[in-house]
């Protein structure tokens, strides 16, 4: 197919302008059939079924995307859920731990309010970590004990000693 080099420069303006083939053929003297592989040329067009198909692969993709993430979320969510407990039971160690602390300081027993502190209270972990406490308050007040014999024996010096020599 032949065309003037002017003739095809307007159609390619008028069909940029969004003109139809018929009324471009009208004007420019060109058959239906010429404008039609003009617009080809120019690839003004798509084909519908192909672009279907094309987004139905980018929609299963995307639908393949969504599930994978909602997966990666699901599971995240459960390992902040798990640091979070841990975070409440560490919160409630420490908290409970300096209350037995400073009531063994001080010889007073403070009521516990919930359950949870009173379990944990009474379990094992508490228990020990009680002997230990106190086992650490005995061995400091015999260092302090013999700290303070040791500087009266220098001021008074030792009674053991002889004091001849």
């Amino acid at each position: 197919m032949r065309v003037h080099k002017e003739k095809y420069k307007k159609a390619v303006e008028m069909l940029m302008q969004g003109k139809s083939y018929r009324e471009i053929a009208k004007r420019l003297g060109l058959s239906i059939s010429q404008i039609s592989e003009i617009a080809k040329g120019l690839d003004l067009y798509v084909d519908l079924r192909e672009e279907r198909r094309k987004l139905g692969r980018k929609i299963r993709e995307l639908k393949s995307q969504k599930e994978r993430l909602e997966k990666e979320i699901a599971e995240k969510k459960e390992v902040m859920s798990a640091l979070e407990e841990c975070f409440e039971r560490l919160s409630l160690v420490k908290r409970l731990t300096g209350k037995i602390y400073d009531n063994i300081l001080e010889g007073k027993a403070e009521p516990l309010k919930s359950k949870a502190e009173r379990d944990f209270y009474e379990s094992e972990l508490i228990k020990e970590l009680t002997r230990r406490i106190e086992e650490f308050n005995k061995a400091y007040a015999r260092l302090e004990l013999e700290h303070y014999a040791e500087k009266l024996r220098e001021v008074l010096g030792d009674p053991n000693q002889n004091p001849e020599q």
